[in-house]
């Protein structure tokens, strides 16, 4: 018997047409019993709860959250197959002049999140917590009565900024609840996002400043007014050393 799964595109009126592909192929290869929904609810935590709602009216074992800017490999819903309560491949956000995966370890002696080093990393791993870009959930997880509350919810600072995002706090309620979060490195999602080539350009430069690896190729490239004074001085005084 097809696994039944409720697939929500979280939208804005718009979807990439490799994601709105990826959807026609699922839908032709049969794998699957699917639902799809393309909800646009405001703001994001409210449509993320709704979706909650709405796919447990449905007989679906499996609910599928995907942001209408990640695309998914076409293998994604495989994952289902590992039977974990909350599971999800590897989504990659731009963050501090660098591209990070959203998958996050809390360090227990203060708290504070920080994204998991997973680049020479393969396989399943259990993880403290992961962006919901791409998010797969299984539906004993919203059984449980604390999780049916407001799932998906933000934690805010008396002067009205953001202390903690839904994607943090729904892994870390699903893990109070006894539920466990997983992620598949080798399931690698595309985040199709608009960017500005100049910033990226400045990434790069000091990702290669902070390796140690500046060569004669970067001489003439940009380390302009906007990268901190600290990374400007020591890209100065590598290049006068090579004088």
């Amino acid at each position: 018997m097809r696994k039944k799964v409720f697939i929500a595109i979280l939208n804005e009126g718009t979807i990439r047409a490799e994601l709105a592909q990826l959807l026609m192929y699922w839908q032709m290869t049969g794998e699957y019993d699917l639902t799809i929904a393309f909800p646009n609810d405001k703001p994001i935590e409210a449509n993320r709860n709704r979706i909650v709602g709405t796919f447990m009216k449905t007989d679906c074992e499996w609910l599928v959250q995907i942001d209408d800017d990640v695309v998914p490999p076409r293998n994604y819903l495989d994952l289902i197959l590992y039977d974990k309560d909350v599971i999800s491949g590897v989504c990659y956000a731009y963050r501090q002049d660098s591209i990070v995966p959203l998958v996050l370890q809390r360090n227990e002696d203060d708290g504070l999140w920080k994204n998991m080093d997973v680049s020479p990393s393969e396989g399943l791993i259990e993880v403290d917590s992961m962006g919901t870009g791409a998010m797969i959930i299984h539906r004993r997880v919203f059984e449980n009565p604390e999780m049916r509350k407001h799932p998906f919810r933000s934690i805010w600072n008396e002067d009205g900024t953001r202390k903690k995002g839904l994607d943090l706090m729904f892994c870390e309620l699903a893990k109070q609840q006894g539920f466990s979060v997983w992620c598949h490195l080798q399931y690698k999602c595309s985040h199709l996002v608009t960017a500005d080539l100049m910033e990226i350009e400045r990434a790069m430069i000091i990702r290669e400043i902070n390796g140690g690896a500046i060569d004669n190729n970067y001489r003439m490239r940009r380390v302009d007014a906007q990268t901190p004074s600290n990374i400007r001085k020591k890209f100065v005084k590598k290049q006068l050393k090579k004088q």
